[in-house]
């Protein structure tokens, strides 16, 4: 019973604070979003209490009492539901938004990966940007039969059209279509690894689904149809959500403490329970007797609960009890005195037993 008065609790608390942030967020100020959160803070605590003050309204026959307590649980479970469920569809929407997000950049990934890995088929297998320099270099650096001077100080790196450097030169421009090929590839592949990179952090993070919890339900008990969305579904999980917030802080506290209440019933419905007047003579006939002794009212008081749960009887509160003792005690003839403010009785004593 404790440990289900502790989670009713839990759910309280996580109800007010629903309702604190819920009210707070609908103000235009900070200030007016305090006094929004307080006031429907205080009201979803006033919600708990509610059942109570309906059974003990109807207990004792009081109308207007239930009927407040009714009217009261209304309306602030009615507050509550809106801003519980209104809180679990933004936080749904928000969630699977985020999921999207992240989905669509990983989609985005693989697109971009998947077209550098075409455009690399496409220019096939190629020799790395320095061999193919290696290779302009040694042509450029090649001696001609004018005058044993090389290629490139001849054509001045091929720029100059000369009959007996033309069949060196053009080797060297198709060398330079190699060399753009070639730097191209290179670029391509550096832009793959980046790309592959970014997928591989991506892919371990990313989601398989915006919702999955609504793609379970909706493929264990085939609910998506033309006339019943994944939408409708992620409505229905929040509204759900909410009623087990509202339902468990608003009647939980009071179903647990149902072996409590019942047990005070019973023993209010045994014989003599309902003796509420007169029952302290009855308590000093059977247990203050003449002594020498001094009693305080304190202990007199303790004395006289543990008699009562003895007798099945319902105590009164120190201050009522010793009101009617003083009163009792005059008509016996016990003497009464005051010390340090507390009453003491002389001259009597506690019974055996």
């Amino acid at each position: 019973m404790v440990f289900g008065i502790l989670v009713s609790l839990g759910l309280i608390a996580v109800s007010v604070a629903l309702n604190f942030r819920m009210g707070f967020r609908s103000a235009d100020t900070e200030l007016d979003g305090k006094l929004y959160g307080a006031g429907a803070a205080f009201g979803d605590s006033l919600k708990a209490i509610a059942p109570f003050m309906m059974s003990w309204g109807f207990r004792n026959g009081d109308v207007l009492a239930a009927i407040s307590a009714v009217m009261l649980f209304s309306i602030c479970t009615v507050y509550s539901f809106v801003s519980a469920l209104g809180f679990a569809a933004e936080h749904r929407a928000n969630k699977a938004g985020s999921a999207q997000v992240a989905l669509d950049g990983y989609g985005d990934l693989r697109a971009e990966k998947k077209r550098l890995e075409q455009s690399l088929t496409f220019y096939g297998p190629q020799r790395s940007p320095t061999e193919v320099e290696d290779a302009i270099a040694a042509k450029l650096k090649e001696r001609t039969w004018t005058g044993g001077r090389t290629v490139g100080a001849l054509s001045s790196d091929c720029t100059v059209d000369r009959k007996s450097t033309r069949a060196a030169c053009e080797t060297v421009a198709k060398l330079n279509v190699e060399l753009s090929a070639a730097r191209e590839v290179e670029r391509l592949n550096n832009e793959l690894r980046t790309v592959m990179g970014k997928s591989s952090a991506q892919g371990a993070e990313a989601p398989s689904t915006a919702d999955a919890q609504v793609d379970a339900l909706a493929g264990v008990v085939h609910l998506v149809t033309e006339a019943v969305t994944k939408d409708h579904i992620g409505l229905g999980l929040s509204i759900l959500l909410a009623c087990f917030v509202e339902v468990g802080s608003g009647v939980g506290l009071f179903m647990v403490t149902t072996p409590w209440r019942a047990k005070a019933a019973a023993v209010e419905g045994k014989p003599g329970s309902k003796r509420m007047l007169g029952h302290v003579d009855a308590y000093m006939l059977a247990r203050i007797g003449p002594g020498e002794g001094m009693l305080s009212m304190k202990t007199l008081h303790e004395d006289y609960i543990r008699w009562c749960l003895r007798t099945h009887l319902v105590a009164y509160a120190e201050a009522e009890f010793a009101k009617r003792f003083v009163a009792l005690a005059d008509e016996a003839g016990l003497q009464i005195t005051t010390r340090g403010q507390r009453e003491y009785c002389r001259q009597v004593r506690l019974a055996e037993g």
